[in-house]
């Protein structure tokens, strides 16, 4: 969990949440696993179906996640964020993450999120921009 003024320790759902989605993925994958969750987060997708990933999302949740699980709006957003294949892919020290005695040394600069991986050549879990739909197409009386 996270709050004002404190940061998550760990990047994993809190253990009762993890264990429960690797319990419900582990018994029906043809489900789908619905996180809220303040940024990037680790979480058992190879277990279900389809993911959705909600940041933030306000006092409509239910509305628009219910939109979503039945269809009637397009899940169209993109990630915001770069998410990881596990915790500390970009080997951050202690000292940038999460800080020693409340200071914070940003030595990285701008090779952060999405850059650091393009720079170090590895591939993330789900890259910045990610984000996948459904639609159906029509397109009558096309001429070639």
């Amino acid at each position: 969990t996270s709050g004002e003024g404190t940061d998550r320790p760990t990047l994993g759902l809190p253990k009762e949440q993890m264990d429960l989605a690797v319990a419900v993925g582990s018994a029906q994958p043809r489900c789908v696993l619905a996180v809220i969750a303040p940024g990037a987060v680790l979480v058992p997708t190879h277990l279900f179906s389809a993911a959705v990933l909600m940041f933030l999302p306000g006092q409509e949740l239910g509305h628009a996640l219910a939109d979503v699980l039945f269809g009637y709006q397009n899940p169209s957003g993109k990630l915001p964020v770069t998410l990881p294949n596990g915790e500390n892919d970009t080997g951050f020290t202690p000292a940038q993450f999460p800080g020693i005695g409340l200071k914070v040394e940003y030595s990285e600069k701008l090779n952060i999120g999405y850059r650091w991986y393009d720079a170090h050549g590895v591939t993330p879990r789900f890259p910045f921009g990610h984000g996948l739909a459904y639609t159906t197409l029509r397109s009558p009386g096309l001429v070639v």
